[in-house]
């Protein structure tokens, strides 16, 4: 199975993936729901070789900013194995199995693996592996909520934090902060976890902005697919 390959690449950022020049997987990111419990994935082999693929799902957990997987058959893909002609495209149906909607939102993602055919001996195998997330929705809907707050840590540094008090995860595409000191809006990268923003249930998560002493609030603006927003901050502790 997936784990006892040399490498994993994964690779879900895009609107279309491509993984090695010449394989494509649409949709990047699946939503399952009681109402919708099963979708699709197309896989398109665009090299005159044929692909020999894997499929995998496993359960995605998330602690101290680290991302965590564990096999499960919660949900299932269907076929779990498959090869693809060239310039031939391929359906792989991922659904609900024992997996139920909670109140809370679980993820999940499905890999899909190549698999070499050929196999030189004492060479190290390295092997291209797309991760591609899949979220049940909460039974009793989406509820996307960010409680921020800013703290100075010195005469020069100030950190912000949001939490996410929904019960479903959010993707922050673009967070800026303006002050009087920054005069525009500046954009700011996280130091906790860089995975496109992407923000659980219950999870946090910080930044840490250079403001001086006389700056004693700070506006932040933001935006993802799930939630836009601006907020001026008193900063605590000025």
């Amino acid at each position: 199975m997936l784990l006892r390959y040399c490498c994993r690449i994964l690779l879900c950022y895009c609107g279309l993936v491509q993984a090695n020049a010449g394989f494509d997987v649409s949709p990047i990111r699946l939503q399952l729901s009681s109402t919708t419990p099963s979708a699709a994935l197309t896989l398109t082999n665009r090299t005159v070789k044929p692909r020999l693929i894997e499929v995998s799902t496993v359960l995605w957990q998330r602690a101290e900013y680290q991302d965590s997987y564990s096999p499960t058959r919660d949900i299932l893909a269907n076929p779990p194995v498959f090869e693809v002609a060239p310039y031939a495209s391929q359906i792989v149906r991922v659904g609900l199995n024992t997996a139920r909607p909670s109140a809370t939102e679980s993820s999940y993602r499905v890999f899909l693996t190549e698999v070499a055919t050929e196999q030189p001996q004492q060479q190290l195998q390295v092997v291209l592996s797309i991760g591609i997330p899949v979220f049940i929705s909460p039974a009793a809907g989406e509820v996307y909520r960010l409680d921020w707050q800013a703290t100075a840590i010195s005469s020069g540094m100030v950190e912000l934090t949001v939490q996410n008090t929904g019960n479903s995860h959010i993707q922050l595409e673009q967070l800026q902060f303006y002050s009087s000191q920054s005069a525009t809006y500046q954009s700011v990268d996280s130091i906790d976890y860089r995975s496109h923003q992407r923000i659980f249930p219950q999870e946090s998560q910080r930044w840490h902005i250079a403001l001086n002493s006389g700056n004693t609030e700070l506006t932040i603006r933001y935006s993802s697919a799930q939630l836009n927003g601006e907020h001026t901050l008193p900063i605590q502790g000025r």
